[in-house]
């Protein structure tokens, strides 16, 4: 039997029949950012899967991008996911989306957001019709945010660069988009990981503890998303804490080390071995 379910045709056309396609899609823990090629935790979980003996082979697509909010990942998505028709899907995003530090071009992505939340019903009629042709000038001047969007909302004091309600629906949207355009696909919400005392020691202390607080809640939000949208769960934020913090964290209090990325290796790929698409590793 085949748990990825590939016998039923949900195959990357090209690709040879036994080989699974993994993406995992996030920012620059994803990325491995400031660590040797090869040492992000994509690449060790890949090796981990390529090393296993009952077969199948696996192709790793590393998807992150360093300073990414999941806004920002929702524009690539097509891109960077999809092209490469994914069995298997982690979305790791968090860490930029809690930063205390909003910028306009945050306010515009996360109007353009809600837009296209309101849009997209009437969307897909008007293309069930046959007219996009007609109105696509139309959709792409409502879709463009207008110069002044959300000015109002800029605040003198620091704000997460994406709401919580937007980051919820922005986990929602990706969820739905891979599963609408690859039906059986895996997918696993992967928690930021955590950031310590050492992360922006510039900042007056009661602002760090602020962005500690705001962190927890987009922590919690993943959890609470993958809970609610029925996709596994790689509880990445509580592998790194439950270790020592100190080998496990890179004294810029965010980016993961070596040893920390291979944390959430091997914690990726007891997520995959709990929803039986590995065997786990003895």
């Amino acid at each position: 039997m085949d748990p990825l379910g590939l016998s039923s045709g949900v195959r990357t056309a090209g690709r040879e029949p036994s080989t699974h396609c993994i993406v995992c899609f996030g920012d620059s823990i994803t990325r491995g950012y400031g660590l040797p090629e090869g040492r992000s935790w994509p690449s060790l979980l890949e090796a981990a899967l390529r090393a296993r003996e009952d077969g199948g082979a696996w192709i790793v697509v590393n998807a992150g991008v360093p300073g990414d909010t999941i806004l920002q990942g929702l524009a690539r998505l097509e891109r960077d996911v999809l092209s490469h028709h994914p069995d298997v899907a982690f979305i790791a995003f968090g860490i930029n989306d809690a930063h205390l530090a909003r910028r306009k071009t945050d306010v515009y992505r996360e109007q353009a957001l809600w837009e296209d939340v309101q849009c997209r019903p009437w969307r897909k009629a008007i293309v069930e019709m046959g007219v996009t042709r007609h109105l696509r000038p139309y959709w792409r001047r409502l879709r463009s945010p207008s110069r002044d969007a959300g000015m109002a909302t800029l605040h003198p004091e620091p704000i997460p660069r994406v709401s919580l309600p937007a980051f919820r629906r922005a986990l929602e949207v990706i969820v739905e988009r891979l599963r609408e355009a690859r039906p059986g696909i895996y997918l696993f919400l992967v928690t930021p990981t955590p950031i310590t005392e050492h992360l922006h020691p510039e900042w007056p202390a009661e602002l760090r503890r602020r962005q500690h607080q705001v962190f927890s809640s987009y922590v919690s939000a993943v959890r609470e998303a993958a809970a609610t949208l029925g996709t596994g769960l790689v509880d990445a934020y509580r592998t790194i804490a439950q270790g020592d913090m100190r080998q496990l964290v890179g004294s810029d209090g965010v980016h993961l080390t070596i040893a920390g990325q291979r944390q959430l290796a091997e914690a990726a790929y007891r997520a995959m071995a709990e929803a039986g698409l590995v065997t786990c590793k003895t």
